[in-house]
């Protein structure tokens, strides 16, 4: 069954959470100014992370791209909403109504 409130141009749903950023532990820290080998545990951990933070990077930049392209279809439609409305607005100039043997 497809969820009712998800996108169906990009798949992004309001139910959908970003990954949880780890926090910098004093582990990590240590791990970060060094060249030791982390544990079996961490190792899977931080393989797990990236694999998870580079598909939600790509999703991502998938979403800002079709947000953009929104984005510019939108500003095409005022440009020319506007364009046509000040047109419309020149045709109803009061000076059109005086008569022309003047």
């Amino acid at each position: 069954m497809t969820d009712p409130l998800r996108c169906p141009s990009c798949g992004h749903s309001s139910g959908d959470t970003l990954i949880a950023i780890p926090h910098h532990t004093p582990r990590i820290e240590s791990l970060l100014r060094s060249n030791e080998r982390p544990t079996d545990d961490e190792e899977r951990n931080f393989q797990k992370f990236v694999i998870e933070g580079e598909s939600q990077i790509q999703s991502l930049e998938n979403r800002i791209e079709q947000a953009e392209n929104l984005l510019n279809q939108l500003e095409v439609a005022l440009m020319r909403t506007r364009m046509a409305v000040k047109e419309h607005k020149d045709m109803l100039n009061p000076v059109r109504r005086l008569s022309i043997t003047l």
